[in-house]
């Protein structure tokens, strides 16, 4: 803003600088921490990184799909956490020439390494080097803002926010501070669908209906030392709502609520230098692209990250197998698996090579129940003589955790 330019200026190389040695006090404490299959990051293995959080609105190509990768160019982003890519993340990731992984939803400028782990991939940004990246998108209903919008008891919203997206993120809860606590930078984007207990404030009562609420996500991450890097540039959410729900493409819609739902944490040894929404011109962009293709805008922030050996990546144990390799069309097929993550993990029966993704429906599927292993049933009778591949996925997604492949013929 014009009118506090230098105060500003100098106030934010102030909070730089005591970001950049809490930053550096936060290493030396993780590397002490860390057990020796980590490794330790190595003094001035550092790199400037842009990561952005971007619905790009069933599949990106509501306007055109250049459109939506000249948003991505115009960011200048290098690791991208996509929301409702569907089957055209690959196709995107090839216009802006960057590597890509369609079960997390991520493009890269930099190489993606697996970790062993569907949570998380690493990032080789140097050689050897990596940081790690994960990216949520949480399930759009019940909506908070709405349900309180339309008289739905706070109560029966918080209630909601713990069965429903407290429990999408138990995992990420459970894994992604041990790799901070081990000296690697950790990014997580995602269009979390609830906003912030940041936002809804006191002083910002005005704008939420009249309260203030303590939005259960934000605030377990904020408790496991995540940072909200747009909050740690811009503090202030009276005079920086940044409100990435929703833009212009959908006004007017009737009794709409305006929210910043859309958020890039950090967490380890990194040092958040800038934040800035991207958007259509408009009072809430930093970044204007016109025209704007999404009913979102996209968070994008700057770090300065310290970069990390590549850990040692663990054997996967998790095994799906039929217990024949060849069907007569009416006999029962058993798919087992051993060592999968949780309940929410499934098995959706595809045509042999079909790489999953959330535009191409399963031909059947089931819920594993029980995560340490068991034997599901499908039936052959529905499937065409051919050759299919039954899918483990992970949570109720689509990041694939293993394949096996059998054959069907005719009686």
């Amino acid at each position: 803003m014009p009118l506090f330019g230098t105060l500003l200026q100098n106030d934010k190389r102030l909070r730089i600088s005591i970001m950049l040695i809490a930053g550096i006090a936060l290493l030396l404490f993780t590397q002490l921490r860390a057990p020796l299959v980590f490794g330790s990051p190595s003094s001035g293995e550092t790199a400037n990184l842009k990561i952005m959080s971007y619905n790009i609105w069933l599949g990106g190509d509501q306007i055109t799909l250049d459109k939506t990768a000249q948003v991505i160019q115009a960011a200048g982003a290098d690791l991208i956490g996509i929301q409702e890519g569907g089957a055209n993340i690959p196709a995107l990731a090839q216009k802006l020439g960057f590597y890509y992984d369609i079960g997390q939803a991520i493009l890269s400028r930099y190489p993606i390494i697996k970790s062993g782990n569907p949570d998380y991939v690493y990032i080789e940004v140097k050689p050897g080097k990596v940081v790690a990246f994960s990216n949520v998108h949480l399930l759009a209903y019940p909506y908070g803002p709405y349900d309180i919008r339309d008289g739905i008891s706070l109560e029966t919203v918080l209630n909601n926010e713990q069965n429903i997206h407290m429990q999408e993120m138990k995992s990420r809860f459970e894994n992604l501070p041990d790799l901070a606590h081990h000296g690697i930078a950790v990014f997580l984007t995602g269009d979390f669908n609830v906003p912030s207990h940041l936002d809804w404030i006191d002083a910002t009562k005005s704008s939420h209906f009249g309260i203030t609420v303590n939005w259960p996500v934000s605030t377990k991450l904020e408790q496991l030392q995540f940072r909200d890097s747009y909050r740690e540039i811009h503090s202030n959410p009276v005079t920086h709502p940044a409100y990435t729900w929703t833009s212009e493409i959908r006004y007017p819609y009737p009794n709409e609520v305006h929210d910043r739902i859309d958020f890039v944490y950090a967490a380890g040894p990194s040092v958040t230098t800038n934040s800035q929404v991207v958007g259509e011109n408009g009072p809430y962009s930093d970044i204007v692209v016109t025209p704007w293709p999404s009913d979102h805008r996209a968070m994008l922030s700057t770090f300065t990250a310290q970069l990390a050996p590549i850990p040692e990546i663990p054997v996967s144990t998790t095994t799906v197998a039929t217990d024949k390799a060849d069907y007569v069309q009416g006999e029962s097929i058993a798919v087992s698996y051993t060592n999968a993550y949780g309940p929410k993990d499934w098995v959706g029966i595809y045509p042999t090579g079909t790489e999953v993704n959330p535009d191409i429906p399963s031909i059947q599927w089931q819920y594993i129940g029980d995560a340490d292993g068991g034997t599901l049933t499908f039936d052959s009778s529905t499937l065409a003589p051919g050759t299919y591949d039954a899918v483990l996925l992970y949570n109720d997604g689509y990041q694939e955790l293993k394949r096996t492949t059998f054959q069907v013929t005719a009686p």
